[in-house]
């Protein structure tokens, strides 16, 4: 019987000590938008970075033609 009292009673203050449901799908939220951004700003380097150096491969290859 304590263990059954003692849950309610805990759960009655872990709602007003914890977190609720809302910060909680908010940190989710945020934490999978920053994951995305991160991703997206290592995409966009990684393509920069090929069209430098497509770039400069074909400036060169251009000048050896000419």
């Amino acid at each position: 019987m304590e263990a059954g009292s003692g849950g309610e009673g805990s759960e009655g203050e872990g709602e007003s000590k914890g977190m609720s449901g809302g910060k909680k799908a908010g940190i989710v939220v945020g934490v999978i938008v920053a994951a995305c951004m991160v991703g997206f700003g290592g995409l966009v380097y990684k393509k920069r970075q090929d069209n430098i150096r497509r770039s400069d491969y074909g400036y060169a290859a251009r000048r050896e033609i000419l």
